[in-house]
């Protein structure tokens, strides 16, 4: 009876340890879940999002270079803001009344293209494009993925992090070529022709010696009880020794 006895005491107490191990897990693993239940499904995505303003310069090679703001995520990823990028470009980029849509054109006018923030929509010519993660609004500014400027407008922005540059190239004739190419011809043009450019101040040329405008005046006064009075005034505009000279006698 004591052997079966003892024996029936020690299964008891492994069975009761391994009953508290069984419910601190499951405390442990209640909790994580009721922490992890408290936060909404839309915002998990933005608390892993974690982003900084930073300036980064553009430069094109042979033609421009400007700043702009972008934001640099945790990821990795690099956010540009749209519609200062195409202004600098020349490209068309209209905002909408709630600033929450972008429209425009590439290249040519047929070639249109709409930004959706709200419903995350890419659209360029027949294509659409459905990206939950590759825009961001930031103070009523809606900023692209880097890398979908490539993919939808074929404009590839090679950014270097630790000089805070993008590299632009693009697979079209972007506006600001057009207008700088065609600025080019007409100075051609006026150059051949002896035209001078609009806007252009011509220096004055001196003389060792010019006349110039002559000035006179005849005034005369009479009275009862007095003598006459006659006024002559004579004066002379020249250029001598390369100077203006005026002269005047009264």
């Amino acid at each position: 009876m004591e052997y079966y006895n003892s024996i029936g005491k020690s299964i008891s107490f492994d069975v009761y340890i391994v009953l508290i191990r069984c419910l601190i897990v499951l405390f442990y693993l209640r909790a994580s879940i009721s922490i992890g239940s408290n936060i909404p499904p839309d915002e998990k995505d933005d608390i892993k999002l974690v982003y900084e303003v930073i300036p980064v310069r553009v430069m094109i090679d042979g033609y421009k270079t400007f700043y702009l703001d972008a934001l640099y995520t945790n990821n990795k990823q690099l956010y540009v803001d749209i519609a200062e990028l195409f202004a600098m470009l020349n490209i068309s980029c209209q905002s909408g009344k709630s600033a929450n849509t972008l429209t425009g054109f590439i290249e040519r006018e047929n070639q249109t293209y709409l930004i959706d923030y709200e419903k995350g929509i890419l659209k360029v010519g027949n294509r659409v494009v459905q990206s939950s993660h590759g825009l961001v609004k930031d103070k009523g500014i809606l900023y692209l993925e880097s890398t979908l400027f490539s993919d939808l407008f074929g404009i590839t922005l090679n950014f270097n992090y630790r000089a805070l540059t993008i590299q632009l190239k693009s697979k079209f004739e972007l506006p600001f070529y057009k207008k700088q190419r065609i600025e080019k011809i007409r100075n051609s043009l006026s150059m051949i022709k002896g035209e001078e450019p609009a806007d252009t101040i011509l220096q004055r040329k001196y003389h060792l010696m010019k006349f110039g405008a002559l000035d006179w005046s005849i005034a005369t006064t009479q009275s009862e009880t007095g003598a006459g009075n006659n006024q002559l005034a004579l004066a002379v505009g020249t250029e001598i020794l390369y100077g203006e000279a005026d002269l005047s006698v009264n």
